[in-house]
């Protein structure tokens, strides 16, 4: 193992390699104006999720582009009025193959922009479309199974465990403190996850055995990540983990997509059929709404229909 630091209550917590930006943010912030930049660190100081300031620098940056070759005149971002920025939104909505839950993350960010510059007047003239409620994406508990079963090495199956078990998120999953897993207790502490809440995720047995084999299997690493990557102190990239959920997936022999998120979909679906309560079922997410959490009872409303004609009585 890469460190001698003991794993559970009264371990030390320091995220080495946290203060770095994610991969993309420092070119980000070099190419943007100055109000665009001051925004963005400003976030940072909040301690805003990075991938969510990431994602901000990048909308910030594509809308900048567009308003220099569009309107040269111009100076910024700040000096246009509604009618360019309306213009702006159609040319997101019709030129552009966004789809409806993209466009409104990307006309949210302009927003916040705006509300931070203390100009509500262009805050309001852009109209972010009404976000899809479409039903989340998940594996049956036999497909789960052959997942487990086709991930390769310690690391991959620890990972697809973390996953499945744990419900977290892809970003959460990569920063994984080894000082945070508590092996007595089968929990690991998740830090600063989306809205910068720490929260607790009891994992299952099974879990905890493939966490247990890849710490033994870990190669020395300079970081307290659980998954290291292979830049020097910082964890493993989330495109590495999509891709290698995607990898495994295939081997598994599964034809629909599988991603982190349809695994995190997957186990809170399987929670709620055996009878899951659904504000245990928020925490284990970590949903700031039980609004956000109850789309899988829809889902499982229509479970239950697929059951009843299947074995309805024949009177």
């Amino acid at each position: 193992m890469a460190t001698k630091e003991p794993i559970g209550k009264g371990a030390r917590t320091s995220r080495k390699g946290k203060e770095s930006q994610p991969r993309g943010l420092e070119a980000l912030l070099a190419a943007a104006e100055p109000a665009v930049a001051q925004w963005i660190q400003d976030l940072q100081a909040q301690r805003r999720s990075r991938y969510t300031v990431k994602h901000y620098a990048l909308t910030l940056r594509q809308f900048q582009q567009w308003l220099h070759a569009t309107y040269p005149r111009i100076p910024s971002l700040s000096a246009l009025g509604p009618s360019e920025l309306k213009q702006y939104q159609i040319v997101l909505s019709t030129q552009r193959s966004y789809a409806k839950n993209t466009l409104y993350i990307m006309l949210k960010a302009i927003q916040a922009f705006y509300k931070h510059l203390g100009r509500d007047d262009l805050a309001k003239a852009l109209k972010p479309p009404r976000r899809g409620q479409g039903l989340p994406k998940y594996l049956s508990e036999a497909e789960a199974q052959r997942l487990l079963a086709a991930a390769e090495g310690p690391r991959s199956q620890a990972l697809v465990a973390l996953l499945l078990y744990g419900g977290v998120r892809v970003g959460e999953v990569s920063t994984v403190l080894i000082p945070d897993i508590d092996l007595s207790e089968a929990t690991i502490r998740i830090r600063s996850g989306k809205g910068d809440k720490d929260r607790l995720v009891v994992v299952a047995p099974r879990c905890l055995e493939s966490v247990k084999v890849w710490l033994t299997a870990r190669p020395p690493s300079p970081t307290d990540y659980l998954f290291p990557g292979q830049g020097k102190a910082s964890p493993i990239g989330v495109r590495s983990i999509q891709r290698l959920v995607i990898q495994t997936a295939k081997r598994a022999g599964l034809e629909k997509r599988v991603t982190p998120h349809v695994l995190r979909h997957t186990l809170a679906t399987t929670l709620l059929r055996r009878g899951g309560d659904i504000r245990f079922i928020q925490r284990i997410l970590g949903h700031a709404s039980i609004a956000t959490t109850q789309v899988y009872t829809h889902l499982d409303d229509r479970e239950l229909k697929r059951m009843y004609d299947k074995a309805q009585p024949d009177f």
